[in-house]
């Protein structure tokens, strides 16, 4: 049962990883269209 947990867990990080990584993406290109 403790494995099913820590998959799960181990999801939720690497999804919450992909998000931050996204969103800096984002603001990255907003940047760079402000300047341009």
């Amino acid at each position: 049962e403790g494995d099913a947990e820590d998959v799960a867990l181990g999801r939720q990080v690497l999804d919450q990883l992909r998000a931050n990584l996204a969103n800096d993406a984002l603001d990255q290109l907003r940047r760079q269209q402000v300047r341009a």
